[in-house]
């Protein structure tokens, strides 16, 4: 069916609506006229005269034009290929773009921008039959917040409770602290919020506090942008909690969700009380949606009715998620829980995980199956601890040993938020190994020797393990932080010798931060560290049971590098290493060959550190990104009574620095990375084949004679959700 062409006339008149655009409409000369309803936006653009403060995403949210975004261009750059089409373009309409003017206007108005000018330019390209939409903004100076003034609805000064009048003076000169700043409606808003939940954390159940925008007049020309905010506070009566009141639940049982609650009816009403009881009552397992809030349209008095209202989800469920990391190959794990068991909240789960080695970038296998089965009780005793018991079975074969590991794991939990938790555990388990990897040290006199010492030592571990564990912090998105920090501190102590087989004391921490700069770019930084104390039957006796001793100690020993780490460098490899041996036996003789690959042999302590630069992608940007990255950390065995001085000597105990870049892209399965790090300073032993070098020690030639690759500079790490 033929289209209709949008009329010339109206077309004028709609231009002739804004004469600040109509001339650079008009340049384009007859070709606006061939403007039908066949025509579609292919970009829509902001331009800015004098700086921009407002983010772009929160410009195309509020307008009605859409274009496609970064990955809608590199389809439309990639459509010749077969299977790609370019993207869905939207219809054009003349109307739209007048109201998107208004719209954009009113949104820097609304931000603190009172004489923002909005203009447009409409491009058509008549091959194409496309439009390209420049919006022009000159958003203006800011209007600027000079004080703030609370009053009561008289219009007087705010009073409240004598015993109140310190505590109030300091809020209210706490508000005065944004002086100076934008004035829009987020700060507006910021500032209101602060003074109504003060109020409600006094006891004021009831409070209502509107605001008022004040322009100071006859101000000098560099002032004239100036306002007083006015806040007009009804703080009604101080309240006690009155009844509470469950709805929306059919499975939990009231007291089940109550209980989780940190006020009871008569205790002073606090807002805060019941945020934090918000907050316990979603941590139910069970619950999908909670609201903890003043019954509404109940009179003003001095009780306040509290509402509980929550929002079941399935009482089975199972899940499982799927990932991939290029040290580990395809991982994937399992859960099936019944998150009301036996009543009570508590939760049963039975899950599974696998991390398979398929796709993986190293040589040898790289396989790691665990089982297990939980029980999680809320409210242990506290309605801010939790309790689990998780017994397990563990299949492990890779660069450690191959073994099998079962046990069980006892925890006790308080939590203040996804980023604030304190925790206690308690674990047993026994490790049988059946083949351990490792044991070619560089310079062994007597390589044959070693090797069958290590192979007839019982390297099974009993473990008794009491540990603890805190992390504190604070971000601004829990998903993709752009500003805040995290601290994570852990201690743990093994023994005694009666019940297990190792011994020692092991402390790790690690602080992260984010800084934005400026609108784009995020700037990353982490610092770890951890020291390992063996004693006990865990420290050895002579130099000849360092290996052993310390082997014993693989599953707690520090190492470093992998995807999330010194990304110069694959998982574990940066710091002590040895080349690999399969040793076998046919009748009284010993046949050794080079395994081609390094085995990490770890270090009692550690540390590592990084920092990367993020910002959008082109092209595509947020939430796709790209980063560049410096990184360094050291491993190493500050303890003589395990090797001899010239062994330690020879291990790679030095700091060890990379750097490098990558992309992120976000997909519906999780992020997906693509990283490619460069060793800044490697030891001889990352620049040789790990094939050669077993080679050489098993001809007695010295490690030197293996010739230099500068390719093994180079790491790449790729890794898509998590890699479990």
């Amino acid at each position: 069916m033929a289209t209709e062409r949008i009329g010339p006339a109206l077309l004028v008149a709609l231009l002739g609506l804004f004469p600040g655009t109509a001339s650079a409409q008009q340049s384009e000369g007859p070709s606006l006229l061939l403007l039908d309803g066949e025509t579609r936006v292919a970009t829509v653009r902001f331009r800015f005269s004098d700086g921009q403060s407002l983010e772009e995403g929160l410009l195309r949210a509020g307008i009605g034009l859409h274009s496609p975004g970064g990955l809608g261009k590199l389809r439309r750059t990639l459509d010749w290929l077969p299977f790609v089409s370019g993207p869905a373009l939207m219809p054009f309409d003349p109307i739209t773009v007048q109201e998107d003017k208004i719209r954009l206007t009113r949104i820097f108005r609304r931000e603190g921008f009172p004489e923002v000018a909005v203009a447009y330019q409409v491009r058509l390209d008549t091959a194409a039959n496309t439009v390209r939409v420049d919006f022009e903004i000159d958003q203006g100076p800011p209007l600027r917040l000079d004080s703030v003034r609370v009053v009561d609805t008289a219009g007087q000064p705010l009073t409240l409770a004598p015993d109140l009048e310190e505590a109030l003076r300091r809020h209210l000169q706490s508000l005065g602290g944004h002086g100076g700043q934008r004035l829009g409606e987020q700060l507006q808003t910021r500032i209101r919020s602060r003074l109504l939940d003060w109020l409600m954390n006094h006891g004021y159940a009831f409070a209502v506090v509107r605001d008022t925008v004040v322009q100071l007049p006859d101000q000098p020309q560099e002032d004239r942008l100036r306002a007083d905010l006015i806040l007009r506070a009804d703080p009604g009566p101080q309240a006690s909690v009155g009844t509470v009141t469950v709805e929306g639940n059919s499975r939990l049982g009231e007291e089940s969700i109550v209980r989780e609650l940190p006020f009871r009816e008569g205790d002073p009403f606090r807002l805060s009380h019941l945020l934090e009881g918000q907050r316990q009552v979603f941590g139910l397992d069970l619950v999908r949606l909670a609201l903890v809030d003043v019954v509404p349209d109940q009179p003003h008095d001095s009780t306040a009715d509290v509402l509980v209202t929550v929002n079941e989800g399935s009482l089975r469920l199972l899940d499982g998620r799927i990932g991939y990391a290029s040290e580990g190959g395809l991982a994937g794990d399992a859960s099936w829980q019944h998150r009301n068991f036996l009543g009570g909240a508590r939760t049963f789960a039975v899950d599974a995980l696998a991390r398979t080695g398929v796709w993986a970038s190293g040589t040898g296998p790289q396989v790691r199956l665990v089982g297990s089965v939980t029980l999680r009780q809320p409210h242990f005793g506290h309605r801010q601890l939790t309790g689990e018991l998780s017994p397990f079975v563990e299949y492990r074969n890779d660069q450690l040993d191959q073994s099998t590991r079962t046990g069980f794991d006892a925890t006790t939990v308080w939590e203040r938020g996804a980023l604030r938790s304190v925790s206690l555990r308690y674990g047993f388990s026994v490790r049988r190994v059946s083949t351990t990897r490792g044991g070619g040290l560089a310079g062994a006199s007597d390589l044959i020797s070693l090797l069958q010492a290590i192979d007839t030592t019982d390297l099974n571990v009993r473990s008794s393990v009491l540990g603890a564990q805190a992390s504190w912090g604070w971000v601004n998105d829990l998903l993709n932080p752009r500003s805040g920090w995290v601290a994570r501190i852990g201690a743990d102590i093994a023994g005694p010798a009666g019940i297990s087989t190792v011994e020692y004391g092991r402390l790790e921490g690690q602080l992260r931060g984010f800084l934005p700069l400026g609108r784009r770019m995020v700037l990353t930084g982490r610092l770890s560290g951890g020291r390992l104390l063996p004693f006990g039957q865990s420290a050895p006796e002579s130099l000849d049971d360092g290996l052993p001793a310390l082997l014993r100690l693989r599953d707690v020993v520090f190492d470093a590098g992998g995807t999330d780490d010194v990304r110069g460098w694959s998982a574990g490899l940066l710091g002590p290493k040895v080349a690999d041996f399969d040793v076998r036996t046919s009748g009284d003789s010993v046949i050794l060959r080079s395994a081609g690959r390094y085995v990490p042999l770890g270090g009692l302590a550690r540390w590592t550190g990084s920092v990367e630069l993020q910002l959008p992608m082109p092209f595509l940007g947020a939430p796709h990104a790209v980063f560049g990255f410096l990184d360094a950390g050291r491993v190493w065995i500050p303890d003589d009574r395990f090797f001899a001085p010239e062994t330690l000597a020879s291990l790679e105990d030095k700091v060890y620095a990379g750097t490098g870049g990558g992309l992120q892209f976000d997909t519906p399965f999780g992020p997906f990375r693509i990283a490619l790090g460069y060793k800044l300073n490697p030891s001889p032993l990352d620049l040789r084949d790990p094939l050669l070098v077993g080679r050489a020690l098993l001809l007695q030639q010295p490690v030197g004679s293996v010739p230099v690759e500068s390719s093994r500079r180079w790491q790449l790490h790729l890794s898509l959700g998590r890699g479990l």
